[in-house]
């Protein structure tokens, strides 16, 4: 069967030039797939209403995407993220309610070339799944069998659907993954999401996988360009000892050459939020190398930070100080900035309050 051709047909005595009954056909048929609705009971029922949504779906596919319905997609992206009750994809909506994932798939593949960030909230808001999120899941059972067992005692309908649907929630967490290389904060993103809203063991194993491959992509991406993909990279690897590891080491190897005294504070201070006081201190140690402070400099951004890294070494002990304060004085010219300095370390209790900062002593490197 040869697929229908579809052009635009301009409306006689239209208002909007732009406005063809392609146009009219292909907003009203996004309006009626974004449409909240209950998931109606009874096996047939609910086979139907996947099977009409998936062709519609299909024929919307098969529409060569021209400048004008991009925008009119992109204009009712932006109203259904923002509908009421109305909307699918509107902020709440009902336990029950039909989720949105294959229409979101379709969504986010037309306006990612164009209308990224919009393609990605999209994707993101859609990954939901009510119906799962208020049934009590026990240890007992794994998966798809899991989530069945417990419709048949929830106050809810059975979802004979249910199979399929979670297939087309890891459908679209799979596009948004492979859309997201080479960004490690919206590879982060996505996986956070996934990790949250799939409550299938065996779909949820294969985003495991893609985690793994998000990881190593993120790595490659520090590895390119440290000041901007690092902390991304470390985030995305908290949970992986061997890669985390590795980011740290990144870090540490442009350090001397690439990143800024600022970047290093950051990812400093994020090392200390962390649990991790000697590698934040060894980071610290080599942003304070970086900076230098001339005697009128007494606003100076990176006072801040000057005061942090020296709390952080006071508070892991004399040998760290007595390392710290030799680049201090080294750097820093300003009296006042020196001055108070000194005076906070010379407090015989060593803690990062007697600096005005907040913190504590975490696990060890």
């Amino acid at each position: 069967i040869i697929a229908p051709k579809y052009r635009h047909l301009p409306i006689a005595d239209s208002a909007d030039r732009h406005e063809t009954y392609l146009t009219l056909a292909f907003e009203a048929a996004i309006l009626a797939l974004s449409k909240q609705r209950i998931m109606p009971h009874g096996l047939y029922a609910q086979h139907v209403i996947c099977k009409q949504q998936d062709q519609l779906i299909q024929r919307l596919r098969s529409i060569d995407l021209d400048s004008v319905l991009v925008g009119i997609l992109r204009k009712l992206s932006v109203q259904l993220l923002d509908g009421g009750p109305t909307s699918g994809l509107g902020e709440m909506i009902h336990p029950e309610s039909v989720p949105m994932h294959t229409l979101a798939r379709f969504l986010f593949a037309s306006l990612l070339n164009q209308h990224s960030d919009l393609a990605f909230e999209i994707g993101l808001r859609a990954m939901r799944f009510p119906i799962l999120e208020n049934i009590n899941e026990g240890a007992s059972v794994n998966g798809i069998e899991l989530q069945h067992n417990n419709f048949m005692h929830s106050p809810y309908p059975r979802w004979w659907t249910l199979g399929h649907l979670e297939t087309q929630q890891c459908s679209l967490s799979s596009t948004m993954l492979s859309a997201a290389k080479g960004d490690t904060k919206r590879l982060s993103a996505v996986l956070q999401n996934a990790r949250r809203n799939i409550h299938s063991s065996s779909h949820l194993f294969k985003q495991d996988e893609l985690s793994n491959c998000a990881r190593t992509l993120a790595l490659q991406c520090a590895t390119k360009d440290p000041p901007n993909c690092a902390l991304n990279a470390l985030t995305l690897c908290e949970n992986d000892a061997m890669a985390f590891e590795t980011a740290y080491h990144i870090v540490i190897d442009a350090a001397t050459h690439i990143m800024t005294s600022s970047q290093l504070f950051t990812i400093a201070r994020y090392m200390e939020h962390r649990g991790y006081p000697a590698r934040a201190y060894n980071l610290a140690m080599l942003a304070m190398k970086n900076v230098q402070l001339a005697y009128n400099q007494d606003t100076h951004p990176a006072i801040n930070d000057i005061h942090w890294a020296c709390a952080l070494s006071h508070s892991l002990g004399k040998t760290e100080l007595s390392k710290m304060i030799p680049l201090v004085i080294k750097n820093v010219q300003c009296a006042t900035v020196l001055s108070d300095i000194l005076r906070r370390c010379s407090v015989p209790t060593p803690g990062l309050h007697n600096f005005g900062a907040h913190g504590a002593r975490g696990k060890n490197a």
